[in-house]
């Protein structure tokens, strides 16, 4: 796993430093270029390493299976597009013509899409003034969620909503416990066993008997969470 879609995704995007959702290539679910990229009627195969074309531009008016990369396990026939980069283009598609017509747009702030094409793991709640936790279709994910303006809102990640339920839907005997804002809890217990843990849920320093858990640095006096605020 390279990531060099997915790279280059994040660094266009500082780059260019644009307050609007910006179209780049789409990326697979391991950080490298999807193998089939298409724009409007028109795809082609690519280096999934490199992004290069490894196959002729084709017209796919009539579906895209007739390319060889096609994979039947990862893309539709007639629609390329995923639900959540048909919103994307219709964001920029409403920005280009507010702008046309002299109007600063304000609202997005944030692009919703994954360099995958599905949804990011956080989304702004239309009128509701909160950001919440979504699933790759969009979906919230439990009450995971915080007002914007917060301290709350402005440190979530969602990383541990988003693990949560990838093993809930997979049956998973064990699935953590969440802050919240669907951050994983800076300390964590397994079997009895109490360690620290960074924003990816992974483990940090020694684990201590559960008994002992006061005794680690990230206890904080149990309060395991971001303070709203």
């Amino acid at each position: 796993m390279r990531c060099e879609c997915s790279r280059l995704a994040a660094k266009a995007r500082k780059l260019l430093n644009s307050q609007y959702p910006v179209l780049t290539s789409r990326c697979d679910s391991k950080g490298s270029f999807d193998q089939l990229q298409c724009v409007d009627d028109m795809c082609v195969c690519v280096d999934m390493h490199t992004g290069q074309p490894t196959s002729d531009l084709r017209n796919v008016t009539k579906g895209v299976s007739i390319l060889p990369c096609f994979d039947k396990r990862m893309h539709e026939n007639f629609t390329y597009l995923r639900d959540c980069e048909n919103v994307k283009l219709a964001q920029i598609y409403d920005i280009v013509q507010f702008a046309e017509s002299d109007f600063n747009v304000l609202e997005f702030d944030r692009d919703v899409c994954q360099p995958d094409g599905f949804y990011d793991r956080i989304q702004l709640h239309p009128t509701d003034g909160y950001k919440y936790c979504a699933d790759k279709d969009g979906a919230q994910i439990e009450s995971f969620q915080a007002p914007v303006n917060t301290r709350l809102a402005a440190t979530m990640t969602c990383k541990c909503a988003r693990a949560r339920k990838l093993l809930l839907d997979s049956k998973s005997l064990e699935v953590p416990e969440c802050c919240p804002n669907g951050n994983y809890k800076s300390l964590a217990c397994r079997r009895g066993e109490c360690y620290c843990v960074d924003e990816d849920g992974t483990q940090v320093g020694i684990e201590r008997p559960e008994k002992d858990k006061q005794n680690l640095p990230c206890y904080n006096g149990g309060d395991y969470c971001p303070l709203a605020g």
